[in-house]
């Protein structure tokens, strides 16, 4: 147990305490003789540590690979030696299958000298970490000078004969030189042989660099001959080629990503649209073959990697500002825990971060004021990307509360195959939150378009319009304008659970007061002219302005037996209402999450009354974010508070 109270468990024969001085005083040898370092062996307790641990984690990998320990003998005393002074047979000797960078690994982790060992296993699992994924590992093959130098060790009397010889003769007496080793040579041949076979597959890129590397230090020890020369610049040729190819197959990946298409999935198991993950893969591929990154790819790479955000926070207060940043899952829609980005920022100026690429919550707080909620899905971008935060404390003050509870979203997805839909819900766990008790009226709007330019709705301009024109939803607004109408009130557009959970309660109802289709119902505009009506003119306005006339009523008029337990208007026929949900579907055994395209709540006026009786609040409809919609309208909400800080 440490003192932070984490247990550990280990096998206590051959533990040991690296603090305790007391225990085992005698030189005894322990443990299992093919598995141990030559620190063990020679049974030198003050130079046994951790590092012993990654020796016989070396070995175990050792074997996995080559079906054999490093050394073995017919007597203990023959395997002791051989541990401690002769060296392993190389892994890819023994299995030419085995990765040059991986063999390398595993001889970094049974040096005999711990010093040239990785010094823990930490470092031992990220250079694993880094060949799995196609990165440059950190350990290097032992050169010619440390191979030299094991040999010298390993026949020391002979080189010292051979010294005294020299010395004495002093007559310039050749001692053949220990690169020139034919078996070297053969080595080297081979290598760049079978690397020049694989030379157009991604994954042979270690190998081929690593023949290549071979061939230049023999060449600068002793020399090629013309045909292994011609053998090494056709190897170079080749290789230089694919890496130029895969290069460019990279580049159009993140560039792709980066300025592509505004309509994106989002792949939920890895967190990222199609064009980033394909740009990763690519950039992957292109690196672990060339062992390194271009740096035109890397330049445009670091673009993708994070987005810029340049926020501008809107308050009346002093006070500090604190920046925290959640994940959002739109099919699940889980949250995750609070990431401080910012703490202390002085109010006044603009604060400035990065993301990943992602799906984010950024709430802003303000200690003792207030707090404003952001939601954004963040893609590669150019150009960093600016928010505003507007703190309004008196936000919540028209606002419904809503008790924390957890509700099951319903989705129908693609079965499949060819043969329709199925339904698909998923369990959601919601914080307390507020949420409007109507929508958002065209009287709110007008006022906010006067505060801030925003556009009016493109059927305003005709006459004449009701008495009760400023009372009745505003429609034929676009989801990011719905977005900024709530984020300039100190708000935020309410999920599609949030939405649901409010208007169907925590039982799921199929209406607010329950499942029974009764004369409750009878309450809402219902069964109205559909939209849109028959043989109305694409590209006329006036038409639409008269369909809304005719169709949509005053929002705010629900009778109180007709609104649920928590007093909502309008949930029911009128409008349907945005949501901040991206759509989702499956397309074989893949959840595709539509990052422009949002789910829509509630029935509209054009809905019929049989229809409403059948299916009541339970199923969404969907809508593209760029497109504005005659029959959508929307509510705000907001978090009841902040989250509390992620560990």
């Amino acid at each position: 147990m440490d003192a932070a109270g984490r247990p550990y468990l280990t096998d206590f024969g051959l533990a040991k305490d690296t603090r305790d001085t007391h225990l085992t005083p005698t030189a005894e040898v322990m443990g299992t003789l093919n598995y141990m370092s030559p620190e063990q062996v020679r049974a030198l307790r003050r130079n046994v540590d951790h590092r012993t641990d990654v020796y016989s984690l070396g070995v175990v990998l050792y074997e996995m690979l080559t079906g054999a320990v490093p050394f073995e003998a017919e007597t203990s005393k023959q395997l002791q030696d051989k541990i401690l002074s002769k060296p392993p047979a190389p892994v890819r000797r023994l299995n030419d299958r085995v990765p040059r960078d991986l063999a390398t690994i595993v001889h970094c982790a049974i040096e005999k000298d711990p010093g040239r060992r990785y010094a823990s296993a930490e470092k031992f699992a990220s250079d694993l970490g880094c060949f799995l994924s196609h990165r440059a590992i950190s350990a290097f093959p032992p050169g010619l000078v440390l191979r030299l130098r094991d040999r010298v060790q390993q026949h020391r009397v002979a080189v010292v004969i051979i010294a005294l010889i020299v010395i004495a003769a002093a007559t310039g007496m050749v001692v053949e030189d220990l690169h020139n080793d034919a078996e070297l040579r053969t080595e080297v041949r081979g290598n760049m042989e079978r690397a020049l076979e694989l030379v157009d597959q991604d994954d042979a890129g270690d190998r081929i660099r690593g023949a290549l590397q071979a061939a230049e230090a023999a060449e600068r020890s002793s020399g090629l001959d013309e045909a292994d020369r011609g053998l090494r610049d056709e190897l170079a040729r080749r290789f230089n080629a694919r890496r130029s190819i895969l290069d460019q197959e990279a580049m159009a990946a993140v560039l792709g990503a980066i300025i592509g298409k505004s309509r994106t999935t989002l792949d939920p198991q890895f967190g990222q649209t199609q064009p980033v993950r394909r740009a990763f893969d690519n950039v992957a591929r292109a690196a672990g073959y060339a062992g390194r990154l271009s740096e035109d790819v890397g330049r445009e790479l670091a673009r993708l990697a994070t987005v810029g955000i340049v926020l501008t926070i809107e308050s009346d207060a002093t006070a500090p500002i604190r920046v925290l940043v959640q994940s959002l899952d739109p099919v699940s829609g889980a949250v995750s825990p609070a990431h401080v980005v910012l703490r202390q920022h002085a109010a006044g100026t603009d604060a400035k971060f990065r993301l990943v690429p992602g799906y984010y919550r950024i709430t802003v707080v303000q200690s003792g004021i207030g707090f404003s909620e952001l939601v954004r899905s963040l893609k590669p971008n150019r150009e960093d990307v600016s928010l505003v935060a507007r703190i309004v404390p008196e936000a919540i003050l028209t606002m419904r509360p809503i008790a924390a509870g957890r509700f099951p979203v319903t989705t129908r997805v693609n079965r499949g195959d060819t043969s329709g839909t199925i339904p698909m819900t998923v369990t959601v766990d919601l914080p307390a939150y507020y949420i409007d008790p109507r929508p958002v009226t065209n009287a709110e709007w007008e006022a906010f378009a006067t505060a801030t330019d925003a556009r009016l709705p493109k059927h305003w301009p005709f006459l004449p319009k009701p008495a009760d024109w400023g009372e009745r939803p505003v429609t034929w607004i676009m989801f990011n304008e719905a977005r900024a109408f709530a984020e300039y009130h100190g708000k935020r557009l309410p999920t599609r659970a949030e939405w649901e959970f409010a208007a169907r309660g925590k039982d799921a109802w199929k209406f607010p007061w329950g499942d029974a289709a009764d004369d409750r119902l009878d309450a809402f505009n219902l069964g109205r002219e559909r939209y849109p009506a028959a043989n109305m003119p694409k590209d006329q306005i006036r038409p639409r302005f008269d369909w809304y006339v005719n169709n949509v009523v005053a929002a705010g008029r629900t009778p109180p037996v007709s609104q649920g337990p928590n007093q909502l208007h309008d949930l029911v026929g009128n409008v349907l209402e945005w949501c901040d949900t991206p759509t989702w579907d499956r397309h074989g055994e893949v959840l595709l999450i539509d990052l422009e395209s949002r789910f829509r709540m509630g029935l509209y006026c054009g809905s019929t009354k049989a229809h409403a009786r059948e299916n009541g609040l339970q199923w969404p409809s969907r809508a593209g974010v760029p497109y504005p919609q005659l029959t959508t309208g929307f509510r705000c909400a907001r978090s009841e508070a902040p989250p509390p800080e992620g560990r």
